[in-house]
């Protein structure tokens, strides 16, 4: 039997950026009709069950992306998702280095070679630039994980 692919996103709060990009790749498994395939998101520093924010609501609505039912729950990042997730798809180089300062693990990458700016206090529209960012930098994720 094959075991699901697992992939968590990774920003710092997990409230703006990784749930966005959650929510983004999953869309686009689901129009795809990809199964085997697992998404979620956390955050380094995460605000521990506080809610996606409304801005990252609004932002994902505006870009055309269909949002859950399910509210989205910050989830602080552990060594153990390490081991767990078969990739690890943070939103900047900096969150990269922070989960594996010495590059050991080949399945932690960026999501993009340019970091996906923080909006977080930011304008609606500072939110729907980043949901534009990432949904172009994780259509490229997307064909590469299922090429199939």
């Amino acid at each position: 039997m094959k075991k699901n692919i697992k992939v968590l996103f990774v920003c710092s709060g997990n409230i703006c950026r990784s749930p966005m990009a959650e929510i983004i790749f999953n869309n686009m498994l689901k129009k795809g009709r990809k199964k085997g395939i697992i998404s979620k998101s956390a955050g380094i520093d995460a605000a521990v069950n506080m809610p996606m924010s409304d801005y990252s609501s609004a932002a994902l609505k505006q870009c055309g992306e269909v949002t859950p039912r399910k509210i989205i729950y910050a989830t602080q990042m552990t060594k153990q998702m390490i081991k767990e997730y078969d990739h690890i798809v943070c939103m900047t180089k900096s969150h990269k280095y922070q989960i594996d300062p010495k590059g050991f693990w080949p399945h932690v990458f960026t999501v993009d070679a340019i970091d996906v700016a923080d909006p977080w206090g930011e304008s609606i529209d500072s939110y729907i630039s980043v949901c534009k960012h990432l949904q172009e930098s994780i259509k490229k994720l997307y064909f590469k994980l299922c090429r199939n």
